[in-house]
């Protein structure tokens, strides 16, 4: 049996300007899918089938021998997942992407180097999701850590000493793919209100990568504008970003003494508060849970795609 692990993501920075060519934040979460390809009998089940049809396909059509046809691959994404089934948005289909390629380029008997797998499991993630995004999410579970995408170029940065982080689930699921839709139509056909909300909204992705490397007040502070400048597209574009869950956060975050945004497309999924002091973030997570939001405990900057097995 060949198994491969790959992380969920979350965006820090850089939603929605990335697809402009800003750079973007994200970093990989100690939250994992699992892709295991083995002998059996066992029929797959039907996700499981289309992710191992769609890669046989891709992997046919990059020259690379294919898996034993009498191979079998089994997906388990649950740790990604609330109880109840619906998505904590941490790229689940993104680190099926990663594991599934890492499962079939392991069967081969090596693996390439990042780059020729990120190009690989990118390939995959859009034929069975659309090519609308960024791909920031697939290389966030390939390579871990924390990294910056930056014109296509994948740079691996540390964690500021000091900058403390918590992701909050807002209670529902987002729809990334309409959200991008809504996003380019109102560029395309909105007031030029909108289009200059988002020229500022790159400038202040790009202002957080610089500010990053310099420390963690440095960071939070460019983090405080960038989530200005999302606010203010929001209201001018009605992209719906700053949902009513997201928007009570906000509100807490501010009496709690810490910095919130949505992480990701918007509207639903997880926030981040984040703070240079572990007190403020303390009370928001109080503050939180006292309104019923769960808080997610998982490492931040995990590891990326790995396999064993092979």
């Amino acid at each position: 049996m060949i198994e491969a692990t790959a992380p969920g993501k979350l965006f820090i920075s850089g939603e929605y300007a990335v697809l402009e060519g800003a750079p973007a934040i994200a970093c990989a979460v100690g939250r994992h899918v699992r892709a295991r390809l083995h002998q059996g009998s066992m029929p797959e089940e039907q996700e499981a089938a289309r992710w191992r049809d769609a890669a046989t396909g891709l992997l046919f059509a990059r020259g690379l021998r294919e898996a034993p046809a009498s191979a079998r691959l089994e997906i388990d994404s649950s740790a990604l997942y609330a109880v109840d089934g619906a998505k904590y948005g941490l790229g689940s289909s993104a680190a099926v992407a990663a594991a599934v390629t890492g499962a079939f380029l392991a069967a081969q008997g090596s693996l390439p180097g990042r780059e020729e797998q990120l190009r690989l499991a990118s390939a995959l993630h859009r034929s069975l999701q659309g090519p609308g995004g960024s791909g920031v999410d697939v290389a966030a579970s390939l390579h871990g850590g924390v990294i910056a995408v930056d014109g296509g170029r994948v740079e691996r940065l540390a964690w500021p000493d000091g900058l403390v982080c918590a992701a909050i689930w807002s209670g529902r699921s987002a729809g990334t793919p309409r959200a991008l839709d809504r996003y380019r139509k109102a560029l395309k056909e909105g007031p030029r209100r909108v289009r200059a909300a988002a020229k500022r909204l790159e400038e202040e992705a790009g202002a957080v990568k610089q500010a990053w490397r310099a420390g963690s007040r440095e960071a939070l502070e460019a983090l405080a504008q960038f989530a200005g400048a999302w606010e203010e597209l929001d209201r001018a574009a009605g992209l719906g970003v700053y949902s009513a869950p997201h928007l009570e956060l906000l509100d807490l975050s501010r009496t709690a003494g810490c910095l919130y945004k949505p992480s990701g497309a918007g509207g639903g999924d997880c926030g981040l508060a984040l703070a240079c002091d572990p007190q403020p973030l303390a009370r928001m997570r109080r503050m939180a849970a006292a309104r019923g939001y769960q808080t997610l405990d998982m490492e931040l900057g995990a590891k990326g795609m790995s396999v064993a097995g092979a």
